[in-house]
């Protein structure tokens, strides 16, 4: 059983969500799954009870429809985050941004986001911590994107650098999507799909477009 009062959690959630969402509102498949998140971002228990599979030492790969609130979610959990759990801290990014920065910048990009994502706290390599990202809408990017004639698909680049990070230093990754399991293969391909199973923790989001 949680430490934790969970009608004090969902109380609290709902404040931090109204401040996106004037008419913020938590139904019982909401909260099942604001609890599961909440569990893995509190480092609690139940949070490996829910899934065998479940390990709190990966990251988390959010599918669900367009317009459920899988966005809003990391969004009030970011919020939480940053409020109690500095430790934890992320950012979010929008694919599509990541991409048309790119498409400007370069392959910097990339290095932005796998081999120069750390915090360096004392100048040593070895002491490097790893920053947590959430990669927002992925796929709703274009999949391949040119810089000086060369196309790449950018995103499929910083999946896989990542996941190496995270096999060295347990660097943890977010994503949320619209896109089922077969689809993402189909778009990054079968390695990084094997990839995502790996190093995240598969997260479903029911329901219809509540922006409708």
């Amino acid at each position: 059983m949680s430490k934790y009062n969970m009608d004090d959690v969902f109380q609290y959630i709902g404040s931090i969500g109204k401040t996106w969402v004037v008419n913020f509102h938590l139904n019982e498949h909401d909260r099942e799954l604001y609890r599961r998140v909440f569990f893995y971002f509190f480092r609690d228990e139940e949070f490996n009870k829910i899934n065998p599979k479940y390990d709190l030492n990966k990251g988390l790969l959010i599918m669900g429809n367009v317009g459920v609130g899988k966005s809003l979610m990391l969004m009030v959990f970011r919020k939480l985050v940053m409020e109690y759990l500095q430790n934890q801290v992320f950012t979010i990014e929008k694919t599509i941004d990541i991409t048309g920065n790119f498409s400007l910048e370069g392959y910097s990009i990339i290095q932005q986001h796998s081999d120069l994502c750390f915090f360096n706290k004392n100048g040593r390599m070895a002491d490097r911590v790893p920053k947590s990202k959430c990669y927002d809408d992925l796929g709703s990017e274009e999949q391949f994107t040119s810089f000086y004639g060369t196309k790449i698909n950018v995103m499929e680049k910083i999946l896989l650098k990542r996941y190496d990070f995270f096999i060295t230093h347990k660097m943890k990754t977010f994503i949320t999507t619209n896109l089922s399991p077969t689809q993402l293969e189909s778009r990054y391909g079968e390695r990084v799909m094997s990839r995502l199973r790996e190093m995240m923790n598969p997260i479903y989001y029911p329901g219809e477009d509540r922006r409708k």
